[in-house]
């Protein structure tokens, strides 16, 4: 038998990571360059969702990585973060081996692709609900108290709106 979380329970187990990591990231903001401080001070959050099976496909995650490669640096490394959703087996046995291979594929992955920021797996599919559609790109906010949502790929006008965002 699968289990479950309710759609409450993986909003308040969203909740409380992105409390978590909103909030250890601003030790390092005044350890950086001035050239991105107006990027850094911005109190902004971007978080990436992605299904583990995607990664298998390149031109599915090419609007993704050219994305990416946009944001400045200490945005990537201060201000991003990763969710990588993957199925995992019931029997321990199993589980342990499909745990082992995710974790191999994601690091050639993220080499093969030069991505700096922190990537957590979701192997209890917590954040499944909010990548409905496919990779998924979430902005937080705390200026103006909102959360975006886009689902890649993602237009020009959208692009260039996040980015401008960003530095905001």
């Amino acid at each position: 038998m699968k289990k479950r979380f309710p759609l409450k329970h993986s909003f308040f187990i969203l909740l409380i990571l992105i409390s978590i990591i909103f909030l250890s990231s601003f030790g390092n903001v005044s350890t950086q360059s001035k050239e991105f401080s107006g990027v850094l001070e911005s109190n902004k959050l971007v978080i990436f969702i992605i299904h583990f099976d995607s990664l298998m496909c390149f031109p599915c995650l090419n609007p993704f990585l050219d994305f990416y490669k946009l944001l400045p640096s200490p945005f990537r490394e201060n201000r991003l973060w990763g969710v990588v959703i993957y199925e995992n087996s019931k029997k321990k046995e199993k589980k342990i081996h499909r745990e082992k291979i995710v974790k191999k594929k994601l690091r050639g992955f993220l080499q093969a692709n030069n991505i700096e920021c922190p990537i957590v797996l979701d192997s209890f599919q917590s954040f499944k609900e909010f990548s409905r559609g496919g990779t998924t790109l979430l902005v937080f906010d705390q200026k103006r108290k909102v959360v975006e949502k886009y689902v890649f790929p993602l237009s020009k006008k959208q692009m260039e709106g996040i980015l401008n965002s960003l530095k905001n």
